[in-house]
């Protein structure tokens, strides 16, 4: 099994690779249970989010102790900070790590080569993957598809329009049921753009390029609703049927374009 760290393949800095293990399983998530009086609990509103630990077992073998400890200096040197972990068998998605420990174990039989066995064991916070490649979508006011993986997105949006008066992002299932709406009061110009980052929460207001503060900062424009989340349980992938985003106005033609990855539990 080939391991890209950072887009380096790990086969590369050791002499094999033996061993990979926790980042198969899908993640559900833990709900919370609410216990009650005299009857059995009921599942609650939190989910709790479980860090996946994910381990790979690597050989290092040499023919003198200087290379072995040079080899494992090299490695060790690309696990420092937040990684960038993809696998062979899923080249087109990554998952964001950490490093949290190195367990080495040497084998002292009467060898050829100097040998040793390296685990390598990471944490991702948040244990989803993600696609390499965000999707790019143009929005306007007809109803666009947004495909999704198996975990929800929080997308960013880009709002622009000749003199768009009172914007609204509205969110509607495969089926057309409307599920999130976000309402903004203002008036985009020629030059104006509105940059919505749902997963941040944040919304801000340019103008020609130039972020806009005091009285027409882009949090002045929320006027009621929620940030839009693109979430798998709106899709019926079967059908290939997906959530879909549009956009209308109290006047004006809104369009603005939406970027966001696939997420997969």
């Amino acid at each position: 099994m080939s391991i890209w760290i950072n887009d380096r393949p790990l086969d590369a800095l050791v002499s094999a690779i033996t061993g990979l293990d926790g980042y198969l399983a899908p993640d559900a998530g833990a709900h919370e249970l609410v216990a009650l009086a005299d009857t059995a609990a009921i599942v609650g509103t939190s989910v709790l989010v479980t860090p996946r630990t994910i381990t790979v077992t690597v050989d290092i073998e040499t023919s003198l102790l200087l290379d072995r400890q040079t080899m494992l200096d090299t490695v060790a040197s690309h696990l420092r900070g937040r990684l960038r972990l993809r696998a062979a068998d899923r080249p087109d998605r990554e998952i964001s790590v950490v490093c949290q420990g190195t367990a080495l174990t040497f084998y002292h039989q009467p060898l050829a080569v100097v040998a040793c066995s390296l685990v390598l064991t990471f944490v991702a916070p948040d244990p989803v993957w993600t696609d390499i490649e965000p999707r790019v979508l143009a929005l306007s006011s007809a109803r666009v598809p947004c495909p999704l993986g198996t975990a929800s997105v929080a997308p960013s949006l880009t709002l622009y329009g000749g003199t768009v008066v009172n914007p609204v992002v509205i969110v509607r299932a495969a089926n057309g049921e409307e599920v999130g709406r976000l309402t903004l009061t203002g008036s985009l110009s020629s030059t104006g753009a509105l940059v919505i980052d749902a997963a941040a929460q944040t919304l801000d207001h340019l103008v020609a390029g130039v972020r806009q503060t005091g009285a027409t900062v882009g949090l002045a424009w929320l006027t009621s609703g929620t940030f839009p989340l693109l979430d798998p349980s709106d899709a019926d992938a079967a059908q290939t049927a997906w959530p879909t985003i549009e956009l209308t106005a109290s006047s004006g033609t809104p369009t603005g374009v939406l970027t966001y990855a696939r997420r997969y539990s």
